[in-house]
């Protein structure tokens, strides 16, 4: 379902690029409430609807890579080495050279090297980004760490057959999705924190609330791969319309508000992924990729400009960022990414 011609790689790109826009007015000085999708809805950013994005394409994707996978060896391989490489550079890069120009002291240690290998954000090195809201060298870096979760996932249903069951993949889709709509409501939410404090396994699984928020909408995309033939083969304007316009009243609704995008508004975003005739714009970011590198570059981009720049505004970090950061993104696939991905490649492969 994926050799053809499609738009993902032009949804892609434009899901990194609206992390970038969406981050911008927070970054600035912490108020989230002048965010675009935030003036809106008062529930989800753009940040967070770029990033649900993500992971229903993946779900998608990965779930058609390990389908068409001879091995687990040959599947891990691939997912590995489109992952770490671009990670492990703009990883170096925030922590050895964009710490020191925003007044970081960074350290070489055994931390530096475990947040990096279990994929986890810099960590904060003193005097790092000083008197500014959010002094994180790369605030966008956590998702990657819960998407290669998911990745672990999908082997281990493929590996003991439970993966192409859709019946019970379905099933597990719908507890996880019921489980984080109960999430959203504090009384469950302070059960879960205080259950992440005893376990003290967040380096490993991450924070739950976060890890089932995530994967039940990774697993949304996971469930569109199984029935396809329904979903994708018949998914029709009108309905995608239709969903379309179900998701954004749903958004209102703090509580329902990112399964609803995920479940009606998915449906529209296979639409367009699919069948939408685009024309010229589906040869964007089409035969190469430059969004991984455009997502991993795009905060520490914004956050390097704000620090020498205070009165900065976000439509003006926004547009200087966005142009730069596809620059970066770009030198990433063609100098690091693509040959990495060149390696994990076999006769077969979806993503």
């Amino acid at each position: 379902m994926t050799s053809h011609k499609n738009n993902i790689g032009l949804l892609r790109l434009i899901l990194a690029l609206l992390v970038i826009i969406g981050h911008a007015p927070e970054m600035i000085d912490g108020n989230r409430l002048r965010e675009p999708l935030t003036v809106i809805f008062h529930t989800i950013s753009l940040g967070e609807f770029a990033v649900d994005g993500f992971f229903i394409l993946s779900g998608y994707l990965i779930t058609s890579s390990m389908f068409a996978s001879s091995t687990l060896f040959s599947y891990m391989k691939r997912r590995i080495l489109r992952i770490y490489p671009g990670f492990i550079i703009a990883f170096l890069l925030c922590a050895l050279a964009v710490s020191p120009m925003v007044g970081g002291h960074p350290s070489a240690s055994l931390k530096t090297v475990y947040h990096m290998l279990i994929l986890e954000a810099p960590p904060a090195y003193p005097g790092q980004l000083a008197g500014l809201p959010y002094p994180a060298l790369n605030g966008s870096m956590w998702t990657i760490a819960y998407e290669f979760r998911c990745y672990l996932l999908v082997a281990l249903l493929g590996v003991t057959g439970l993966l192409g069951r859709r019946r019970l993949v379905l099933a597990l889709t719908v507890a996880l999705a019921v489980l984080s709509i109960a999430v959203m409501f504090p009384v469950v939410a302070a059960a879960f924190e205080a259950l992440d404090g005893r376990l003290r396994l967040q380096s490993l699984i991450g924070a739950s609330g976060q890890t089932i928020r995530l994967t039940a909408i990774f697993l949304i995309g996971t469930c569109a791969y199984n029935y396809r033939e329904l979903i994708v083969a018949r998914a029709d304007g009108r309905l995608a319309l239709a969903g379309l316009i179900t998701a954004l009243a749903a958004m209102f609704e703090p509580h329902i508000a990112e399964i609803a995008l995920a479940v009606f508004g998915g449906y529209a975003f296979f639409w367009l992924a699919f069948k939408a005739n685009l024309g010229p714009l589906q040869q964007i970011n089409d035969k190469w990729d430059v969004s991984y590198g455009v997502y991993l570059y795009g905060w520490p981009i914004s956050i390097t400009l704000l620090w020498f720049n205070r009165g900065i505004s976000p439509v003006a970090l926004a547009t200087i960022s966005v142009p730069l950061a596809l620059a970066f993104g770009a030198v990433s696939w063609w100098g690091l990414e693509r040959w990495a991905k060149d390696l994990g490649r076999v006769r077969r492969h979806a993503a």
